[in-house]
């Protein structure tokens, strides 16, 4: 089974985060803050936030999940949906925390 695209998913993700935890200006850059959205515009946030992690359980207990989800997923759909349903869940989760938690969230 090829799961090529869980790999990088996982990859980018735990990259992202790590450099995130070790600089906190890039960790207060991606994160979802609804003023951020709101007032400058930053609908990125909606996306990146699901690349950031709150601290190494988050994130392993997250690529876990991926891990054991995303290949089975991969083979069933194709790389193209799975890839579609990866970003638009991110955002979707984004979008459903936005509307309801007024304070910054991630991943």
């Amino acid at each position: 089974m090829d799961f090529t695209l869980t790999l990088a998913i996982v990859a980018i993700t735990v990259l992202v985060s790590w450099r995130a935890f070790n600089d906190r200006a890039l960790l207060e850059r991606l994160i979802l803050w609804p003023p951020a959205v709101e007032r400058r515009g930053q609908y990125d946030r909606l996306l990146t936030h699901g690349f950031i992690h709150a601290d190494w359980m988050h994130l392993l207990f997250n690529m876990y999940a991926l891990w054991i989800v995303g290949p089975l997923t991969e083979a069933l759909y194709g790389r193209a949906t799975f890839l579609a349903i990866y970003l638009l869940s991110a955002v979707g989760g984004s979008v459903a925390s936005y509307l309801v938690f007024p304070g910054f969230s991630v991943g």
